[in-house]
């Protein structure tokens, strides 16, 4: 695939974009990547979001940074673009634990806990996932398919 149909998604990021379309983001530690798909339009999006919730923040005006808000910013934006909320389907990939001793208040489940809860809200079904460990991911988002292909030094690649 060209480099032109790749479309990179930075940290506290919502990225949309339709077939033949990549979505990649790189370097998901405890964040979290919550890619939405419409499999008949072909349309899809990613959110790579920091935090669970919106409200504890001082500065939130980046709404693409916590999961309540990034994950409505996206669904709005890929229906804006001709996916149907009924049709949409959830991957999701993230959420490590990347310092094991201080799992007390683990941000990266936290951050997945969050995610579930907000695309169960929207009635969006997840079909796969990649979540959880200490290790980080990098992922690619085919827009053609709906492929999900995770990359990590620890556990190769995956597809979900």
């Amino acid at each position: 695939m060209l480099d032109s149909y790749r479309k990179k998604v930075k940290i506290a990021d919502v990225v949309i974009g339709e077939s033949p379309v990549i979505l990649t983001t790189y370097g998901l530690g405890s964040c979290v990547a919550v890619m939405v798909y419409d499999p008949v339009a072909k349309v899809g999006g990613m959110n790579h979001f920091l935090l669970p919730h919106a409200s504890p923040a001082k500065k939130n005006d980046n709404q693409a940074k916590f999961s309540d808000t990034g994950i409505s910013m996206l669904i709005e934006k890929v229906e804006e673009l001709g996916a149907r909320k009924e049709r949409l389907v959830a991957k999701i990939a993230g959420g490590a634990n990347m310092f094991p001793s201080l799992t007390k208040n683990a941000i990266g489940q936290k951050n997945i806990d969050a995610a579930l809860k907000v695309l169960k809200e929207q009635g969006i079904r997840v079909l796969s996932s990649d979540i959880g460990g200490n290790w980080g991911r990098s992922v690619d988002f085919d827009l053609s398919n709906g492929m999900v292909t995770v990359r990590s030094y620890r556990a190769g690649v995956k597809e979900i």
